[in-house]
């Protein structure tokens, strides 16, 4: 909502995974040696390519 408001764009699928993955790092199966934040980053971008989206959103769990 804040978003619309300030009239940005959004991809609305890499969204919605961004919020559905958010937390992978936290489970148990994505738990390793990083932060969670970076673990659960890690786990997403290889969900994201695994999936077929585009090399190019692979970032969804990056702040890049």
């Amino acid at each position: 909502m804040l978003g619309q408001r300030d009239g940005l764009k959004c991809d609305r699928e890499l969204l919605y995974l961004g919020a559905v993955l958010h937390d992978l790092g936290l489970s148990d199966r994505f738990d390793g040696e990083q932060r969670f934040e970076v673990d659960g980053a890690d786990a997403a971008q290889a969900f994201v390519l695994e999936h077929g989206l585009s090399p190019k959103n692979k970032s969804i769990g990056t702040e890049n």
